[in-house]
């Protein structure tokens, strides 16, 4: 059947004629739309609205802002925000900003379009998740990008201290010291003891994950 009404669909648009009135161009234009061919939809609705005026100016907006938002939700990432790069929320944004840019202008064209105005809060809606996503997908690039950071800085306290450790002489501690330097060394063996732990974890949770 899809296939079909693709060939339908290209036979009408290869009759397309001077003669062609607006109504039909824009018919055209949502006939491609259904078939989910958006090129040809907006090619439609601008020849509609080149031969229709005004009205099909508005029109053509409206059907250009929902081949753009369409657009957009094949581009937005689906996989958890945690794992995406944060660049590829680019091409989304950029695709719902031109879809508001199109549904403003429709929307004010007259005020009996509720439609359109719906529309508009649709996509300020789906702007600010995108904005927040990508937001998160930064704050998570910019962790682990630190977390080598850090643990090479731990790496090199840990050095200091063995290498400080290593030129005193025990006999010169105090009882009281050598306790407190048992109970440090002893503090810090935990400390690594459960990073090595939430480490594990963490795997774990990777591993199990099937989607």
């Amino acid at each position: 059947m899809r296939l079909a009404f693709s060939i339908a669909l290209l036979a009408l648009t290869s009759a397309c004629t001077h003669e062609e009135s607006p109504e039909t161009l824009f018919n055209h234009a949502l006939a491609a739309m259904t078939d989910d061919s958006m090129r040809a939809a907006e090619i439609a609705a601008e020849k509609a609205a080149a031969r229709g005026g005004s009205d099909f100016t508005a029109l053509r907006d409206f059907l250009l802002g929902n081949a753009a938002f369409r657009r957009c939700e094949r581009a937005a990432p689906q996989s958890d925000t945690r794992q995406a790069d944060p660049t590829t929320y680019d091409d989304a944004i950029a695709n719902v900003e031109r879809a508001l840019g199109f549904w403003q202008r429709s929307a004010a064209s007259r005020a009996d379009w509720p439609e359109a105005r719906r529309n508009v809060e649709r996509g300020l809606r789906m702007r600010k998740a995108l904005r927040s996503r990508r937001e998160q997908a930064e704050k998570e690039r910019r962790k682990t990008l630190k977390q080598p950071e850090r643990n090479k800085e731990q790496g090199e306290e840990e050095e200091q201290t063995r290498n400080a450790l290593a030129q005193r002489d025990p006999r010169a501690l105090s009882r009281t010291q050598l306790e407190q330097l048992l109970a440090w060394l002893d503090a810090k063996e935990q400390q690594k003891r459960a990073l090595r732990s939430a480490r594990q974890r963490g795997r774990s949770r990777d591993v199990e994950r099937d989607w």
